[in-house]
């Protein structure tokens, strides 16, 4: 494998308690969603478009797995029409996130039903010499350095658990307040997607020893089977990449 190839494993699985999965994933050209088990593995070339994101949709009838389609659909969309480049552009995330958000309103008008289904999401693009990381509601990012397991993003969520942060989900079109940040290639890192099918089953302790084994197939079979086993509430998605390192800066720049 070259310093320029980046290693995912994406599995996503309805869970043990739901009847339909409503969350997708997406890697450039590929996109899971619906299945009550999908998986994927390969590798990307480092630069713009290098992004691997997971999503979990919100919404009553049908109107989740709706709003998670429509947004890897469109941001899927967005990427195929990005010049090629060595770093990610956190200017276009935004922009694209808000394009998606738009959207999933404009979707969910057709069908009162739908009027306000949303998604949360989470996910990183990996150029040349940083990690962008980026994230709207209560899907996260975690990293693994050295054998520890640490969270980059904060849940948009209040006191009551519920979001404050979304793609939609209103019924209106709203400005998408993403947050985003960036990490460093000096070492090499693996990072940890999920939606909160993962993080709300499995506590610090049971996640670090799974998603720092094996390959990254190994740990995301292994971290979406264990929240299987605690009888997660939710469906369950989960990405593992492993990025490797190369020269470049030592400091990291910070958006909000």
């Amino acid at each position: 494998m070259s310093t320029a190839d980046i290693t995912v494993a994406v599995v996503s699985d309805v869970g043990p308690t739901r009847k339909r999965n409503q969350d997708a994933a997406l890697v450039p050209g590929v996109i899971l969603a619906g299945a009550d088990r999908g998986t994927w593995t390969g590798t990307l070339a480092s630069g713009a478009k290098a992004l691997v994101q997971v999503i979990d949709g919100m919404g009553g009838h049908g109107g989740g797995s709706l709003a998670a389609g429509v947004s890897a659909l469109m941001m899927n969309e967005l990427l195929s029409g990005l010049a090629p480049g060595d770093e990610a552009d956190t200017e276009w995330i935004a922009r694209a996130l808000q394009i998606v958000g738009d959207m999933v309103v404009d979707v969910g008008a057709f069908d009162p039903r739908t009027q306000i289904m949303g998604a949360a999401t989470a996910g990183i693009v990996v150029g040349a010499h940083e990690v962008a990381v980026f994230h709207v509601g209560d899907c996260r990012v975690y990293v693994i350095d050295d054998g520890y397991l640490s969270v980059l993003t904060q849940d948009h969520r209040s006191r009551t658990g519920a979001l404050t942060r979304s793609l939609g989900g209103t019924g209106k079109k709203e400005i998408i307040e993403a947050d985003l940040t960036s990490m460093d290639r000096v070492v090499t890192r693996r990072y940890l997607l999920c939606s909160d099918g993962l993080s709300d089953t499995l506590d610090y302790e049971e996640i670090n020893p799974l998603a720092a084994a094996g390959t990254p197939a190994d740990a995301a079979e292994a971290l979406v089977d264990a929240a299987i086993t605690a009888v997660s509430r939710d469906n369950i998605t989960v990405a593992v990449v492993d990025v490797p390192a190369v020269d470049g800066p030592d400091t990291a720049a910070e958006w909000s």
